[in-house]
């Protein structure tokens, strides 16, 4: 860098900090309307003030924040469960993320969350089979499914899950749904039922051209793969775990959404 702009650059320097310090002791308050996106370690309703060589901040008492409740956020898209993430942390959640259900299970052994967000449609394992294995293995943890592919509110048939979230939809409505669900956990857990088939994709054929689909236990939450040896979409089924004693029951997905709001 040449020796004369180097010298200017620092002249600068020097004549702003002088400026502070002739403001020492007044204080000044700027608003500022928070973004995620461009600012996310700032707190929604935040004030920022400057004092002498410092920045302090403090909140707005205009509503008390939740407490640091656990959430596991589960989507296949990084843009979607990122921000997510830092849209719940900025509520005061204490927030991880999977980036599919597999992931998410892997999670799930290690630590429980008091509430899961899952997107349904993902690749190798569904938000609809693990939102399933969640309710059965976890029936504690209260769920919300999320979707660009329903509208409205209400939970589409075959989903199980405690509330719906439609991609697209205002995020304060996720934010609301998600503090009404947390404050009533005890009520909602008690409704859960532990016995509720999991719904699972096909995945293909095999090496020998035979379909097969993919189950995961209830108890060990190991994955094995089952043949498909006729055509069984809609029915219940019942399937003996390979890794332990448990026994699984599950139903093979249909093909598309409205063939599955039938079997529902």
């Amino acid at each position: 860098m040449p020796t004369d702009l180097l010298f200017r650059i620092h002249r600068v320097i020097w004549l702003l900090t002088k400026r502070m310090r002739s403001l020492s002791g007044r204080v000044e308050s700027i608003s500022l309307e928070c973004s995620l996106l461009t600012r996310p370690s700032m707190q929604l309703n935040e004030r920022v003030f400057w004092r002498g060589r410092k920045f302090y901040t403090t909140r707005r008492a205009t509503m008390s924040s939740p407490s640091r409740h656990p959430i596991l956020v589960v989507d296949d898209e990084p843009s979607i469960r990122e921000s997510l993430a830092l849209l719940l942390d900025s509520a005061g959640y204490d927030v991880s993320t999977a980036r599919d259900g597999f992931a998410a299970l892997t999670h799930l052994k290690r630590t429980l969350p008091d509430l899961v967000v899952s997107d349904l449609n993902m690749p190798q394992m569904s938000g609809y089979e693990l939102l399933s294995v969640v309710r059965r293995r976890f029936p504690q943890i209260v769920t919300v499914a999320m979707s660009g592919d329903y509208s409205g509110d209400v939970v589409p048939a075959g989903v199980i899950a405690d509330a719906f979230f439609g991609k697209g939809q205002s995020l304060r409505n996720l934010l609301a749904t998600i503090a009404a669900l947390i404050r009533a956990s005890d009520t909602w857990a008690r409704t859960h039922k532990v016995d509720a088939p999991a719904w699972i994709p096909r995945n293909g054929n095999d090496a020998n051209g035979v379909p097969y689909v993919l189950v995961t236990c209830i108890e060990c939450l190991r994955s094995f793969q089952l043949p498909v040896i006729e055509e069984t979409t809609g029915k219940v089924q019942e399937a003996a775990c390979r890794f332990c004693p448990a026994k699984n029951r599950y139903i093979i997905e249909p093909a598309t959404a409205r063939m599955r709001e039938v079997y529902a």
